[in-house]
């Protein structure tokens, strides 16, 4: 509030309106006209707008030492405070990410169900490293072993990375974007660095803007191969990385795709769901076996490896097809462990 900015470049959409497409902008005084039509049309924009509101009232004193401001800040999260400050000082806020529609999209129809499934496998094993001592070599390898290559990691970081540090330099071009302070960027920190990079490397800049167009755009699922599966392993992987609010965020994104499916494909995806939401199937995705073993065993090995490979092989990364009617009582079952 102190600089002042004329844009406020954001991760975050203020709405769901405001997060229809990538560049949208949203102003205070757009959030008033849109209160005096019917403020329950948007009711996120009429929200900060109306605390935005409350702070251009306190005409005598410093907003930042204002008793709303102090008030904001001990009751809400911080994208509204981002939000109702940009709004505040008049700034634009801008909607640099992509829809959420398009980027859960984009990971379920562009990998390769191998690819999906190893980018599960490589996020089920970080997650059990995680769980052994700080000291243990296998947890210190945590973060190694997920590469660039990985399909979470490209979908849902690389990617985005791209686009919103493209939507950053066309604020910085712009007219009003030239001047000292005049654009500040407000993003979660699994993005801080690699838009950092992203930015810093002038010259791919001309390439990441070409490459910009393809990256917002997303396949229908039902176009793709298996989609029931690539649902189910997308969806169940996502949750081993994020917050259950984020979640059902995502399921309402993608609950028309869910309910487009064809009778075969539902049922694919509610047996894989149930599936490689169990525990016995997050170990099945350990591929490396020291990592499982120490997991599961501690010290030593157990035969839990070899009566998990029924299911290791129903996996795409070995040839099979998911989890199907058959065998589903089997993982149910699959619990005695012998040492």
């Amino acid at each position: 509030m102190k600089s002042k900015p004329k844009f406020v470049v954001c991760e975050t959409a203020v709405s769901a309106g405001h997060g229809e497409q990538h560049g949208n902008m949203v102003t205070f005084e757009q959030g008033v006209q849109q209160m005096m039509i019917d403020p329950t049309l948007d009711e996120a924009l009429t929200f900060v707008t109306r605390l935005a509101g409350e702070m251009k009232s306190e005409v005598d004193k410093d907003a930042l030492v204002g008793d709303f401001w102090m008030s904001m800040r001990e009751q809400l999260p911080a994208e509204p405070l981002v939000y109702a400050a940009a709004m505040y000082v008049d700034a634009k806020i801008v909607f640099a990410d992509r829809p959420k529609r398009s980027t859960y999209g984009r990971l379920v129809t562009e990998p390769t169900l191998e690819e999906l499934d190893e980018a599960f496998s490589k996020q089920s094993e970080r997650n059990y490293r995680l769980l052994l001592p700080e000291s243990d070599k296998l947890r210190q390898e945590c973060d190694s072993i997920i590469t660039e290559n990985d399909a979470f990691q490209k979908y849902i970081i690389d990617e985005r990375d791209q686009i919103m540090t493209s939507c950053i330099r066309k604020c910085m071009s712009s007219e009003d974007g030239q001047s000292a302070n005049s654009v500040v960027v407000v993003v979660g920190a699994d993005h801080f660095e690699g838009i950092k990079k992203c930015y810093k490397d002038v010259f791919g800049a001309s390439e990441v803007e070409a490459k910009v167009p393809e990256l917002l755009e997303c396949k229908d699922v039902s176009s793709v191969d298996s989609p029931g599966l690539r649902l189910a392993i997308a969806l169940r992987m996502l949750g081993l990385r994020c917050s259950p609010d984020l979640i059902d965020d995502i399921m309402r994104s993608l609950e028309k795709d869910v309910a487009g499916l064809d009778n075969a494909e539902k049922e694919k995806f509610e047996l894989n769901s149930e599936a490689f939401g169990s525990t016995r199937m997050l170990l099945a995705l350990v591929d490396d076996r020291e990592v499982f073993d120490a997991t599961v065993a501690g010290l030593g090995k157990s035969d839990f490896w070899e009566k998990l490979a029924k299911f290791r092989n129903m996996r795409p990364k070995y040839g099979g097809s998911g989890m199907d009617e058959a065998n589903i009582n089997e993982l149910r079952l699959a619990s005695m462990v012998g040492f």
